[in-house]
């Protein structure tokens, strides 16, 4: 008789080619995790998640379980986990006892995908958000989510290498925020703020009008940006790129590339030519399981 725990974790995914063990590849999560679990328990193990992850894509809260031949508490086996783990990339959020099966037994799955939108790209956030210089208008973005909640035919809105049969799916959450970068060691107001700040200090110091200074503020401050976009969905289950192409369609909306319409359009179609492009796996994240 086997004993069954389940484990949160979290990982970056610029680190990994994916969560699934690949046979050309040993930087993934899934063997990272299996080396780990050797180390501390001695036993060949395979780790079942809730949720295939792409390269690229980060998890703040995937769930994956395995089956242990002995019993073992649960902070020991996080404690163990970790240290294996250390500098990783991986860390072991939480441990517990569950009979569940972490993928079949999901009632519903939870991403989030992250969009800087602001002129000037950002260091820190290089692999975590993609990067968007022109204004996105978020009131188009927003209405067109409501059009994609549902029970809908998302073929329009899967990669051609997706082994799903059925393209059928209902999106219980798509929502979309916005915020200014103020999570970051340093940042202490918006970028917007600041350089009003800088633009007045210029004109305050009287300089030349025709100086460089100036014409770089000029040309900087008709889109200096509105910080970071948080779009936000929720399935029982998602088809592969499903998120990312609803991401990069919405952005597209935005970006006033395509009009409200092709949402409807797609979805009826059914053909990815109606959709818009696939966004870069490293906005995406991997947020919680609900069982």
């Amino acid at each position: 008789m086997t004993n069954r725990y389940f484990f949160q974790i979290e990982y970056d995914g610029t680190l990994f080619h994916g969560f699934q063990r690949q046979q050309n590849t040993r930087s993934t999560v899934q063997e990272k995790l299996e080396m780990a679990l050797l180390e501390l328990t001695q036993e060949h193990l395979t780790v079942t998640c809730a949720g295939r992850t792409d390269t690229g894509v980060h998890a703040l809260g995937q769930v994956v379980h395995v089956d242990l031949e002995d019993i073992w508490s649960v902070e020991r086996l996080q404690a163990g986990l970790n240290f294996y783990l250390k500098n990783s990339g991986i860390s072991v959020l939480k441990v517990y006892h569950c009979d569940l099966h972490a993928r079949f037994d999901a009632k519903e799955r939870f991403y989030e995908y992250q969009i800087l939108n602001r002129s000037a790209p950002s260091p820190l956030l290089a692999n975590r958000a993609w990067h968007m210089s022109r204004p996105l208008d978020i009131e188009l973005m927003s209405e067109a989510c409501h059009a994609l909640i549902g029970y809908h035919n998302f073929d329009a809105f899967r990669s051609s290498s997706c082994a799903a049969p059925n393209p059928m799916r209902t999106l219980k959450t798509a929502t979309i925020s916005h915020g200014h970068l103020t999570g970051f060691p340093g940042v202490t107001v918006s970028c917007s703020q600041s350089l009003e700040t800088v633009s007045t200090g210029i004109q305050n110091a009287d300089l030349d009008p025709g100086s460089a200074a100036c014409g770089l503020v000029r040309e900087a401050t008709p889109f200096v940006g509105q910080g970071i976009i948080t779009l936000n969905f929720s399935a029982q289950a998602f088809l592969h790129n499903q998120v990312r192409i609803m991401v990069g369609t919405l952005v597209q909306i935005g970006l006033k590339k395509l009009d409200l319409g092709c949402i409807g359009k797609a979805l009826q179609s059914g053909s990815r030519k109606d959709a818009g492009v696939t966004a870069p796996p490293h906005g995406l994240y991997f947020v919680k399981v609900v069982y």
